[in-house]
């Protein structure tokens, strides 16, 4: 687990002629073991703020810091899951999963229990020979959250890891994220456009304004734990997504003006 500090956290990225600034003076902090999620209209910057705590992008002014120490480049402490698994198409699942230690030269015994207990946890044991063709778009993101896992990072990044599969096994796979996150209680940055989503799985949810991405209100999540599907026909969960709705409707708005006014 680690606690995440994002401080007047800036991005831009050159355009030709101009530069398009895609966050300006973001700052947060993401406590120890909290599982939150970033949420805004399209553009606002959310996977970029994801790329720059991973260490795929450098910001252009501020800092990311991870327990203190900043951010320069990818590391095995930071696991990524993005909305297509990635898998390698020559690679069985169970070796899918072991790429990363393998790579980091751990031992056999060590990679073969860790690897089988992933497999158990995901309920992908009956699958652990089989190529990723032959598995469904849900089997082929659990592989992919399981690898992320597999090197125990204490912070895991996850950008709409489940924004390609049909309702239903979105639901699963976020009633199962629920089950690992509650067993190691892992720091959780989740990027998605699905307000329920986000509801459901996040202590607290930061909603961006549009671009650039600032951050326009951290809204808390009350709701108990362990959390259920049923949840989101609650009165605090209605309450909640009314909230975040109208926040979020009032910066595409707003996006939408600017946007005629320059056509104008």
């Amino acid at each position: 687990m680690a606690e995440i500090t994002l401080d007047r956290l800036g991005k831009l990225y050159p355009t030709g002629r101009a530069a398009t600034r895609a966050l300006e003076e973001v700052s947060l902090k993401i406590g120890d073991g909290q599982f939150v999620s970033v949420v805004g209209p399209s553009g606002c910057g959310k996977t970029t703020l994801l790329n720059l705590i991973a260490g795929f992008e450098r910001s252009t002014s501020g800092r990311v810091l991870v327990d203190g120490r900043p951010v320069e480049r990818p590391g095995p402490d930071r696991g990524v899951v993005f909305q297509e698994p990635g898998l390698l198409p020559w690679l069985s699942t169970r070796e899918n999963i072991a790429i990363g230690m393998r790579i980091q030269g751990r031992g056999k015994a060590e990679i073969e229990a860790r690897v089988t207990g992933l497999l158990q946890a995901m309920g992908l044991l009956p699958f652990r020979d089989c190529y990723p063709f032959e598995l469904s778009g849900g089997m082929r993101q659990r592989v992919a959250i399981a690898r992320a896992l597999a090197l125990d990072p204490r912070v895991l990044l996850m950008d709409e890891p489940f924004g390609a599969l049909d309702a239903m096994t979105r639901e699963i796979m976020q009633e199962l994220l629920l089950r690992i996150w509650e067993e190691d209680q892992k720091t959780v940055l989740f990027v998605t456009h699905d307000l329920e989503e986000a509801i459901l799985l996040s202590d607290l949810v930061f909603i961006m304004t549009a671009r650039p991405g600032r951050l326009k209100r951290e809204i808390p999540v009350p709701l108990p734990r362990p959390r259920h599907y049923s949840m989101v026909t609650s009165e605090v969960f209605v309450k909640i997504k009314a909230q975040t709705l109208e926040l979020i409707r009032e910066e595409s708005l707003r996006a939408m003006r600017e946007e005629e006014g320059v056509e104008g």
